[in-house]
């Protein structure tokens, strides 16, 4: 079954599906775009109630009704900067700590580095004694990603890449997904130290948004591009929106200073709670 998996994942054209997927989510066409949005609902059994606007003729395109926004008070932040708290809803794909400086788990039998993950970016050092936790933002999820505590920016880094799908299956099967797939990387200062906040783009995702810069992609370009931020004076808050996908991915963090998790591998989680 993994080697079916790998076939049909390294066979698929994954930025031409990208492409047709992004045009019907982002179709302004009225019926199209309800029709997109009430069969997603029925299928992934989207708690509506809990969106900022229950009414679906809100959104203007099906990419809206995705990224749509939670009414204030369904979740909860530790109001403690010191301690990590969720930047997502999620099912916990891996937690951990780095191994020999370097190695990051994916999955059983399959592991990453450190720096193909960060591409290189020179606070990867700062990170190599630290601890990760790989967050799966399934269909059915709240796709907005938080601020998991106050921090600086310090960087962010788009890197091109694969479109992989990053479903617990492909994970499983295909080896260093994470490294290959288009991402956006961030580096935060924190009361706990550096942080990497690494948005992980996936196929049919289609694009990565944060919140002081907007679109980071598309375009989808072929080479690594870097802002360096130590001189602006970007902070966010604990429970600050960071970004958001348009369409599902994965969120992994990663810590300077070793941590205790509360979670393990395959607990649901919801944004807000805490990690530490």
């Amino acid at each position: 079954m993994a080697l079916i998996t790998r076939i049909i994942q390294h066979a698929l054209p994954q930025h031409a599906i990208t492409r047709l997927g992004g045009w019907f989510a982002n179709n302004h066409i009225v019926w199209l775009k309800n029709i997109l949005i009430r069969y997603f609902c029925w299928r992934y059994a989207i708690k509506v109630h809990e969106a900022l606007s229950e009414d679906l003729a809100d959104y203007p395109c099906f990419n809206a009704f995705f990224t749509r926004r939670l009414k204030s008070g369904l979740r909860f932040f530790p109001n403690n900067p010191k301690q990590l708290a969720s930047p997502s809803d999620c099912t916990i794909g891996q937690v951990g700590n780095i191994v020999a400086g370097h190695t990051l788990l994916q999955a059983k039998g399959h592991h990453y580095q450190l720096n193909a993950l960060l591409a290189q970016s020179d606070y990867c050092q700062d990170l190599a004694q630290g601890s990760f936790i790989t967050q799966y933002l399934s269909p059915q999820d709240y796709h907005r990603v938080h601020m998991p505590t106050d921090g600086q920016l310090l960087e962010m880094i788009y890197v091109p890449g694969t479109l992989f799908s990053v479903n617990p299956k492909v994970v499983n099967s295909i080896e260093s997904v994470f490294t290959r797939n288009e991402r956006v990387i961030c580096i935060f200062q924190t009361p706990v130290g550096k942080i990497a906040v690494v948005l992980i783009g996936a196929m049919i995702v289609g694009g990565i948004v944060t919140s002081w810069h907007g679109t980071v992609c598309p375009p989808h370009t072929k080479v690594i591009q870097r802002w360096d931020y130590r001189e602006h004076d970007t902070h966010l808050q604990q429970g600050d929106e960071l970004g958001y996908f348009k369409f599902g991915s994965t969120v992994v963090m990663i810590t300077q200073q070793p941590v205790q998790w509360t979670t393990q591998a395959g607990a649901t989680m919801q944004l807000g709670k805490a990690l530490t």
